[in-house]
């Protein structure tokens, strides 16, 4: 027992350190400059060729690119919403033909607001605030006339959008650079992040070692030194409640043991909005594609599900669609590696009932669900292993997305749908069942046979 102890109060550190070994590992995170630096061509986009700025090279790689994608209703529905929930948009066709000078100053002072804490430059330093003082003036609230007819302008060239007059660019620490705090550009800078990660045990005496190498890799990755303290605190960012109407949640290494292995892991990402899963991405540096390993699945509510290589690859991006089979004793299922994930002698039980003679594929993390949105699979099965389990939502919510939008079906062991309004966890659900959704209510009528077979007398 006491090895048994061991080895589950080393799986947090472990998740760290494996963390720390993919930011390490991703291209996109290193900042170190490169001794052959991308050519900017003359459009000013690194990395766009010139035939991807004309629209025919898209529209040839569209299935439908005639088909419409949101009807005049639609549309109108999606732009009163925005003007609904973001007050810096306007109807132009709404404003007056004249502005008073209370209304303006009014927008103004909304998006550029003075500062309330302290900010940092891009060399580290504290920026004064007397310089900060000179910025907000800078507004000039009080040299608006009185009122002035309403007038329109349009940019016509890529703009940086700045809160204040001025390049200076700031930030909220001195060894955080990601998000200048007076660019307005940035997407969503405030929304909350609610991932499984948390530093607790790290953060303990006899783990300060393991803490020390985490901040190593990350500082390797990152191209620059970053302390213990510092990456301890940014794991903690994703401790958020989940209780926001709005909010990303994130699995930076779902599946661990895959990823220490070698095999199937995801990074998991998904925007929530009022318990409604709306934009899923699912990256699976090890899922084969046409040639070669490492995909991209995107997905927005609506729109549908999108497949593209992680690097530049031999294999254009294109919109994907679960299988077609309708019989499920023909259905292909997977299910995670560890049993302690998932009742696999339960999922055995239900591919009897439903006649399905193939071998089930076992993988680790949500490409799983990749596998069934591209139709590798017919099935994905996660049967509860204790009855007072639930879910975690980041472990769901971004591959239920890219499935139901491929055309899928995912609910709980019941039928019911995942409902991700519960906080952290999908308290109201029991198990997940993931399908191509023609075969869906009979798999969920095998789950309840078997479960009825097993209950207790």
């Amino acid at each position: 027992m006491t090895s048994m102890r061991s080895t589950r109060a080393g799986m947090p550190a472990m998740r760290m350190l494996a963390l720390a070994l993919a930011l390490a590992t991703l291209p996109g995170m290193a900042r170190t400059p490169q001794a052959n630096p991308l050519p900017v061509p003359a459009h000013g986009v690194v990395g766009v060729a010139d035939a991807q700025l004309s629209p025919d090279f898209w529209i040839a790689r569209a299935q439908a690119p005639d088909a419409p994608l949101m009807t005049r209703a639609a549309i109108d529905a999606r732009n009163a919403r925005l003007l609904r929930e973001d007050t810096s948009m306007h109807d132009l066709a709404a404003l007056p033909a004249t502005l008073a000078s209370k209304q303006v100053a009014g927008w103004i002072t909304g998006l550029a607001s003075p500062p309330t804490r302290a900010l940092w430059d891009e060399a580290g330093n504290p920026v004064a605030k007397a310089v900060l003082d000179a910025i907000v003036a800078n507004r000039a609230l009080d040299a608006i006339p009185a009122s002035q007819p309403t007038r329109f302008g349009m940019a016509v060239q890529r703009a940086a959008l700045r809160a204040f007059p001025t390049a200076l660019r700031v930030f909220n620490s001195n060894d955080d650079a990601d998000i200048d705090r007076f660019q307005e550009s940035a997407l969503f800078p405030g929304d909350p992040v609610v991932g499984e990660e948390g530093t607790g045990q790290l953060r303990q005496a006899d783990q300060r070692h393991v803490a020390e190498l985490v901040a190593r890799h990350a500082s390797m990755g990152l191209g620059r030194t970053v302390g213990r303290t510092q990456v301890l605190d940014w794991i903690d960012r994703g401790a958020h409640a989940a209780d926001s109407d709005r909010y990303w949640t994130l699995d930076p290494i779902d599946g661990t043991k895959g990823f220490l292995r070698a095999e199937q892991y995801a990074v998991a990402l998904a925007l929530i909005e009022k318990g409604q899963v709306v934009l899923g991405v699912l990256g699976c540096p090890n899922l084969p594609r046409c040639h070669g390993a490492g995909v991209l699945m995107t997905a927005v509510n609506g729109r549908g599900s999108r497949m593209m290589p992680l690097d530049a690859g031999d294999c254009d991006g294109r919109m994907i669609a679960v299988s077609e089979a309708a019989e499920a004793s023909s259905a292909r299922f997977c299910e995670s590696v560890e049993s302690g994930h998932s009742d696999q002698s339960q999922s055995a039980r239900i591919a009897r009932v439903l006649g399905i003679t193939q071998a089930p594929v076992r993988m680790d993390s949500q490409c799983k669900y990749a596998a069934v949105a591209r139709g590798d699979a017919e099935i994905y099965l996660r049967m509860p292993t204790r009855a007072d389990y639930q879910e975690k939502i980041w472990d769901h919510a971004a591959g239920m997305l890219v499935v139901k939008e491929a055309g899928g079906r995912v609910t709980d062991i019941t039928g019911k749908p995942l409902d991700f309004s519960r906080g952290r966890t999908l308290a109201a659900n029991s198990g997940v069942v993931a399908t191509n959704g023609r075969i869906h209510d009979a798999v969920v009528a095998a789950i309840a046979q078997t479960s009825e077979a097993q209950a207790p007398a």
